[in-house]
C-alpha cells in the first residue's frame, strides 16, 4: 500500500514540475541569439516597406544585476551597406514576463520610444519591441553555455 501511494504522489507531480519549468526564467547570466522577427526566420526583412531594413543577426544578454544589452544587425538601404545597434537597458523579472527600461534623452518629458517587454516561454524570450502592441516580436533562444 506505501508503495502504491509514492506512486500516486510521483503521477501527480510531473505535469506540475513540467508545467513549471516551461516558462520559469533562466538562471542568470544568461545568452540569447535571435532566431526570427516576427515568425520570419533570419535574416528578416521588419515590414513590406522596400526600404525597410533586413535584420541579419542578434543577441541580447541578460547579467543577472538587472542589465541587459541587445545588439542588432541589420542591411540598411538608404545608406546602404551592414549596421550593428547595441542598446543598454536595465530590466525587472516578475514571474516568467521581463520589463526593459533605458534612459530617454530629453527626460520623462521627451518622445521617447516605448520600453520593450517580453515573456520567457521554455528555452525561448519573445522579445517586443513594440512595447505591448505585439508589432514587431523578435524570438530569442537561450544559448546554453558549453
Amino acid at each position: 500500500m506505501h508503495l502504491l501511494g509514492k506512486c500516486v504522489v510521483a503521477v501527480l507531480l510531473v505535469p506540475v514540475v513540467a508545467c513549471h519549468e516551461v516558462s520559469a526564467p533562466p538562471a542568470l547570466p544568461a545568452n540569447y541569439m535571435l532566431v526570427s522577427v516576427n515568425g520570419q526566420p533570419l535574416p528578416a526583412i521588419i515590414s513590406p516597406i522596400p526600404e525597410s531594413p533586413t535584420v541579419l543577426d542578434g543577441t541580447l544578454f541578460l547579467d543577472g544585476a538587472g542589465n541587459a544589452v541587445v545588439r542588432d544587425h541589420q542591411r540598411v538601404m538608404i545608406a546602404p551597406g551592414e549596421v550593428t545597434y547595441t542598446t543598454n537597458y536595465t530590466y525587472t523579472i516578475k514571474d516568467n514576463k521581463i520589463l526593459f527600461q533605458f534612459a530617454c534623452v530629453g527626460g520623462p518629458t521627451a518622445n521617447c520610444p516605448r520600453s520593450p517587454s517580453g515573456t520567457f516561454i521554455g528555452s525561448h524570450l519573445l522579445l517586443d519591441l513594440s512595447g505591448t502592441a505585439n508589432e514587431l516580436v523578435y524570438d530569442y533562444v537561450l544559448v546554453m553555455p558549453d
